[in-house]
């Protein structure tokens, strides 16, 4: 990968970022810290926080302490090439000079520590974004009823496409959001979490504009199909049997235990 394809890599390749960047910082050190890679670095760096945080969600004081500690290397590493073009005579004669090159390096090793952290905090957070939660297997979005959410998404997008209260760019944005859960959708393990969460958000927004362009719109009609999707979602995920309600229920403390037990009778039926 070249630098203008890193600094144009999409931030959802995050491995492919993180690999680049800690190789970039590897062999920045081993070449004794090169004036061209040097001017790369900022850019590098930013390209780097940016990424962790679409992943882990930094704080900003961090983001900002990251980037400080980079804007301290790099004008203590200008200040070191300045004393390398002094003699060695000259170098003997300024003792700030050894001091320079120890605060480069202790410099460069505080941001190769942090980003290291960092990389830590997007794995974590990585690993637990692609694990389904099931509890006990009382949940299971592989058993969702997939075609239909598609159906009712798309019937959604065609809705906003004919509403006339909104410009084309806004509709642009909402029906974006929607083609992505839809390409999600058509992968053969779809991370539901990112559908849902997509699906939820627009349906926050379309109640917003709702809100001022009133019920009688498209607008309000594709919030009903999109509000449908957790219905369907819900209906066809849940997995009732002895084994996930003896996992997941305190029994003693369900009033409608009743209820739950004609379930699994009605289930057993049906077997």
């Amino acid at each position: 990968m070249t630098f203008s394809e890193f600094l144009n890599c999409d931030l959802e390749n995050s491995d492919m970022i993180i690999d680049y960047y800690l190789d970039f910082l590897k062999d920045f050190s081993s070449k004794n810290f090169p004036f061209e890679q040097g001017l790369q670095l900022k850019g590098s760096a930013e390209k780097f926080i940016n990424t962790i945080d679409k992943i882990a969600y930094v704080k900003k004081e961090d983001v900002s302490q990251y980037l400080d500690e980079v804007d301290s290397f790099s004008n203590k590493l200008k200040n070191f090439r300045l004393g390398k073009d002094y003699s060695q005579f000259m170098r003997l004669l300024i003792p700030t000079y050894k001091t320079s090159i120890t605060r480069v390096q202790s410099n460069f090793e505080n941001i190769y520590s942090s980003s290291i952290k960092f990389i830590n905090k997007h794995n974590e957070y990585k690993f637990y974004r692609n694990q389904d939660i099931d509890l006990n297997g009382f949940y299971n979005t592989k058993n969702a009823n997939k075609e239909k959410v598609k159906e009712l998404i798309s019937e959604a997008i065609n809705l906003i496409n004919k509403e006339h209260s909104i410009t084309a760019d806004s509709k642009k944005q909402l029906i974006k959001h929607l083609e992505l859960s839809l390409t999600n959708l058509d992968n053969n393990n779809p991370d539901w979490t990112k559908v849902i969460g997509r699906v939820k958000e627009i349906v926050i927004i379309i109640s917003a504009l709702t809100t001022i362009i009133g019920n009688t719109s498209s607008l309000f009609e594709a919030k009903e199909r999109l509000e449908q999707t957790s219905t369907i979602i819900q209906q066809t995920s849940v997995n009732i049997n002895h084994t996930t309600i003896n996992k997941t229920f305190l029994q003693q403390n369900i009033e409608q235990l009743n209820n739950v037990n004609n379930i699994l009778i009605g289930n057993s039926d049906k077997n």
